[in-house]
């Protein structure tokens, strides 16, 4: 690939994140130090894998290890937390639409991350050429 292709890419990457209602992971992707890289296969690979290791913060595999420690706590009646949920402030229900969030994993993640692991290896490869 070129470094204008790659270009093209990273933009349509972006697009397609800011398209999801995720224009905040966007800048804080984009306003990262990761993506100090000059040239467009840089920035690019450095975007992918900030998006891919903001993914595997919600993956299953994560979620798991963190209810694994979690579950060695005990609550005032002894039992162990089985699960945390979030409630969100009543100014805030129309944003997230709605009360509480329960914070668990998704196996669907999981796929997405060795999905982007593999794109990422493929773009290297391709850069290399």
């Amino acid at each position: 690939m070129t470094e204008e292709e790659f270009g093209e890419l990273l933009e349509f990457v972006r697009a397609a994140v800011r398209s999801q209602g995720r224009a905040d992971l966007d800048e804080l992707l984009v306003g990262s130090r990761r993506i100090d890289a000059v040239m467009p296969q840089g920035q690019l690979l450095a975007y992918l894998e900030g998006l891919r290791d903001e993914i595997a913060l919600r993956a299953d595999r994560t979620t798991r290890q963190m209810m694994l420690r979690l579950r060695e706590i005990r609550t005032e009646n002894d039992d162990p937390i089985l699960g945390v949920t979030v409630d969100i402030m009543d100014e805030d229900v129309a944003v997230y639409g709605a009360r509480s969030i329960d914070i668990s994993g998704s196996p669907e993640l999981d796929s997405v991350v060795s999905d982007l692991n593999e794109l990422i290896a493929q773009l290297r490869e391709s850069g290399d050429q």
